[in-house]
């Protein structure tokens, strides 16, 4: 039932080895398990789109296929959703499970000029933390970014499409400052809420962050444009795109 990944890797930083569940293997084993199985980028499934950092699961196969008992699961779910590792959103047939954190887990950290030492590690870039500060937060304190900032506020709009998106990611506050200058930040927001309204349609490009959203311009006007031989449509700026 669930998509799985099956090609590729995950990073696994040593920093785990201070992780607070660190002593409880059922625990260590089930977090490596949602590291693997969730998507490294969005992909559509049954009708909405899994993000990535997410993946879909069903309690009784996960138990089958990890040899770790469904009771046991549920407990371990509970206790990652109590320290903010991750959020579940249940349905009736399977579990969304977003890894909260997994931008910072997984994106390629940044190469340090040669004659530069490298950077102490932030709090923001550790694995885990006791805090329930959330992703926004987090990065407008890395970033030194008000929260006032145009790009922040744009990398909002996309939050609501994104939930693990990395504000502190260099490439996707390039493409959302891109996206202000092309078009001012009024109207980029505008063009943000209109494209989430269209996500449920399968024929809409996939485009869940910023630099998606960027690369993607030309096929999101060819889809507006054939919504405009369907219906009035009320957003008239992708016009101009």
């Amino acid at each position: 039932m669930e998509p799985t990944q099956e090609n590729g890797f995950i990073v696994l930083h040593r920093k785990i080895l201070k992780w607070e569940w660190m002593q409880i293997p059922e625990m260590v084993a089930l977090f490596i398990r949602l590291l693997l199985l969730a998507n490294h980028e969005d992909h559509r499934w049954q009708g909405q789109i899994i993000h990535r950092g997410q993946c879909v699961i069903g309690r009784l196969k996960l138990s089958k296929e990890s040899g770790i008992s469904q009771q046991t699961i549920r407990t371990c779910l509970e206790r990652l959703k109590s320290t903010s590792e991750i959020t579940i959103k249940p349905t009736n047939r399977y579990s969304i499970i977003t890894l909260v954190k997994y931008g910072q887990y997984q994106d390629k950290p940044k190469k340090q000029p040669a004659n530069q030492p490298a950077e102490q590690p932030t709090t923001n870039q550790q694995l885990t933390t006791n805090n329930n500060d959330n992703n926004i937060t987090n990065s407008n304190n890395t970033c030194g970014q008000g929260p006032h900032d145009e790009v922040n506020l744009l990398l909002k709009e996309f939050y609501e499409i994104n939930p693990g998106l990395n504000f502190g990611n260099l490439t996707q506050r390039k493409a959302a400052e891109f996206i202000i200058k092309k078009f001012g930040l009024d109207t980029a927001t505008a063009m943000v809420k209109w494209y989430r309204q269209q996500m449920t349609d399968r024929f809409c490009p996939v485009a869940t962050t910023p630099y998606q959203f960027k690369e993607k311009l030309g096929d999101i006007k060819a889809y507006a444009d054939r919504l405009k031989t369907k219906k009035s449509n009320r957003f008239h700026d992708l016009s101009n795109l």
